[in-house]
């Protein structure tokens, strides 16, 4: 007995790890609209089939997670012209995916589904418009995959500053919070690209939306003191272009 709960408890912290992005990792945001009419077809298939597809891809080591959102409608660019966000996490150290370890055999993966219905998943995956792709470094951050994020897409005064206060103090916003998770992300687009738009990402998540709107700071008066001498106040360091939530709908890793 005491053998199996030990090897659980070992199964259960190597999940935890492969959950966890590494510095210096490299992410892709992918934002995608779909037609109100063909949504509910639209997510089914890929909350039951094309993860599937994606944790295969994951086993194989064409990537390290992917995560897939429905972003909720409201006044911003983002959540007023896109519905859907996907993320691809790389593996570390790699800035693109091979080929090979990413191809599916779906008859093999699906022995129990004819060629002709697996086609008709596939066109119901595609029936979206592909609106941009980011390029994103993992900077800092942690906890567990949460079903409720709030994407923060900023435009940075002074990246590298931002950067060292994020690598330095990434626990306190966990920490001293009721948030399950926390990430900052930089752009790795052409910087000419960005440069009016946004250029970083902080991510907010929690367990739900209730959550999300009773959080507190509860940052010591100390580190926060210390914080702010060091590096200045939020709209000194950075400018929120945008904002928007994510819901989780499916994911693999």
């Amino acid at each position: 007995m005491k053998k199996i709960i030990f090897f659980s408890t070992l199964l259960f912290i190597s999940l935890k790890a492969v959950a966890q992005v590494e510095p210096g990792s490299t992410l892709r945001y992918h934002f995608f609209k779909v037609d109100k009419a063909v949504m509910p077809e639209y997510e089914t298939v890929m909350k039951d089939w094309f993860q599937k597809v994606q944790q295969a891809r994951v086993d194989n080591g064409c990537i390290k997670a992917w995560v897939f959102r429905k972003i909720v409608p409201g006044p911003s660019n983002h959540s007023s012209e896109y519905t859907h966000m996907a993320i691809d996490v790389l593996m570390p150290g790699e800035e693109g995916t091979d080929i090979l370890k990413c191809d599916v055999d779906y008859a093999e993966l699906f022995p129990d589904l004819s060629e002709g219905m697996i086609e008709i998943m596939q066109k119901i995956m595609n029936n979206k418009e592909r609106m941009y792709r980011a390029r994103l470094q993992y900077v800092a951050g942690g906890g567990d995959l949460q079903p409720y994020a709030i994407y923060n897409l900023t435009k940075t005064k002074n990246r590298s500053k931002y950067i060292n206060k994020h690598e330095e103090y990434s626990q306190t916003f966990t920490k001293y919070s009721d948030r399950g998770a926390w990430h900052s992300l930089q752009r790795m687009d052409p910087e000419g690209y960005a440069q009016w738009n946004w250029d970083y990402v902080t991510v907010d998540a929690y367990p739900s939306a209730l959550i999300a709107r009773k959080n507190v700071n509860r940052v010591p008066k100390n580190i926060r003191d210390k914080m702010l001498k060091k590096y200045g106040t939020g709209p000194e360091q950075r400018t929120i272009r945008e904002r928007f939530v994510g819901l989780l709908i499916a994911k693999a890793n």
